[in-house]
């Protein structure tokens, strides 16, 4: 009986399939099973456009003037406009008076507050002006100003910022001309009438300087009390003679020189023709 057990078992492990046969087998049921589960899986990928919007902003633009614009005798005009982009809902001005350094005057208009006097559209064109002034009467150290929009495209602004290149401590006394004759008639008064301005100090005295004539003869006015004083106090002045009849046209100069009492001075000067 053992020996037929034997035989059996003998017969069976010969006949059996190879350890390469399993091996092979077992590839081919893997390869089934991966190619069964890429026919059956379905991938989808949904894709969503989104249409950008292109707003188109408010453009603002500024007048801005140079350093040389704040000083005394110069023009000084400041102008801003603002053409609007989409959907305008506010703009802001702000601004420094002439003569401090801080924002203290500002307004600002919204399509809520102003729905009259502004069009609250596209492309209206807002402006208007902040200073206009022909002739500064003193200097000034410091200006200011900007304007913010705000509309569908965002927040936009633009500055205007302008330094003085004065020296402060030491702008000396200004005399102007406020009358000079071209020609006088010999044996009339030739007068010469001036402004003279403080700056930096108090005016301290007047030198006058004359040619073709005599000295003794001219009559000027520098009282003291006239002089005057520091921080742009000003004083109407003037020099004049009675002109000699000579038997020939004549040139009449008016001189004058204004001091401080730092010593910083300005002169000026009159010609007058005197005519027979």
């Amino acid at each position: 009986m053992k020996k037929i057990i034997t035989l059996f078992l003998v017969i069976f492990i010969s006949c059996g399939p190879s350890e390469e046969e399993i091996q092979a087998r077992i590839d081919n049921a893997v390869e089934q099973a991966t190619s069964t589960t890429s026919s059956t899986t379905t991938s989808s990928t949904t894709t969503t456009t989104i249409e950008r919007v292109e707003w188109t902003p408010s453009e603002i633009n500024l007048t801005c003037p140079s350093s040389r614009n704040l000083n005394m005798g110069e023009e000084f005009n400041i102008n801003w406009s603002v053409k609007f982009g989409h959907n305008p809902r506010s703009y802001t001005v702000m601004y420094t008076e002439l003569g401090t350094q801080e924002i203290i005057e500002y307004f600002t208009a919204t399509s809520e507050l102003d729905p009259v006097f502004t069009t609250w559209e596209k492309d209206f064109l807002e402006k208007s002006s902040l200073y206009t002034v022909d002739e500064l009467p003193k200097d000034f150290k410091y200006f200011y100003y900007s304007v913010e929009v705000k509309d569908s495209a965002g927040s936009h602004k633009q500055e205007c910022e302008i330094n003085s290149s004065l020296d402060f401590d030491n702008l000396p006394p200004v005399i102007n001309s406020i009358s000079c004759p071209d020609t006088v008639k010999q044996g009339e008064r030739a007068q010469w009438d001036i402004e003279v301005i403080s700056r930096t100090n108090d005016v301290s005295y007047i030198e006058y300087e004359t040619i073709a004539m005599d000295f003794d003869d001219l009559i000027i006015q520098n009282d003291e009390d006239l002089m005057p004083e520091r921080d742009y106090r000003y004083s109407n002045l003037y020099v004049y003679w009675d002109t000699s009849k000579k038997s020939v046209d004549y040139n009449i100069v008016f001189k004058a020189t204004v001091y401080d009492t730092k010593g910083l001075n300005t002169s000026l000067a009159c010609g007058v023709r005197a005519e027979r």
